[in-house]
């Protein structure tokens, strides 16, 4: 680009970030994946409350819909949500393609966006301020506040947007 002088440390700064951006990611997994085994075998679709029923319950008659060709139904469950709108049942219509019909597949969504908090947020620091110092900052406070957050953390075993929406946000 014109009247800027090429940075020699910059493609090193650019792979620090992607280095720490993963090893926030990598650290997520590490917290949520235990737990999200753990609870998942004490949940049932029994025991889920009615809105989390209704949130996995909307992917899956999407999904059975299209997997069967009733494409006027898959459009009712799309444009007919009662309570909410599609967008559980659009987002987690790829997790029963690949993972089948299941409640821990209902609720990869959220665990997916438990992993993509922290790398999204360290981008934040990023746009705010480039220097690795920052990036250590970062790094550190979204360690201790949203690795470490118990709510954070339970929520990415629920079928419900509040763990999307917050990754959304970041």
């Amino acid at each position: 680009r014109a009247g800027r002088t090429q940075d020699p440390v910059f493609p090193m700064k650019r792979a620090g970030w992607g280095v720490l951006s993963l090893s926030l990611a990598l650290l997520a997994a590490l917290e949520a994946l235990p737990f999200r085994a753990a609870a998942m075998r004490k949940q049932s679709p029994s025991r889920l409350g009615w809105d989390a029923a209704l949130h996995a319950l909307s992917g899956l008659d999407l999904f059975d819909d299209l997997r069967r060709l009733r494409l006027f139904a898959a459009l009712g469950d799309v444009f007919g949500a009662h309570w909410w709108g599609p967008f559980w049942a659009l987002v987690s219509l790829p997790a029963h393609a690949l993972f089948g019909r299941s409640l821990e597949s209902a609720s990869l969504p959220s665990l997916a966006a438990f992993l993509l908090v922290p790398p999204a947020a360290l981008l934040v620091v990023r746009s705010l301020d480039r220097s690795m110092s920052a990036a250590a900052l970062g790094a550190t406070l979204v360690g201790l506040l949203a690795l470490r957050s118990p709510m954070l953390l339970e929520v990415s075993a629920w079928p419900m947007l509040e763990a999307l929406g917050g990754a959304l946000t970041v």
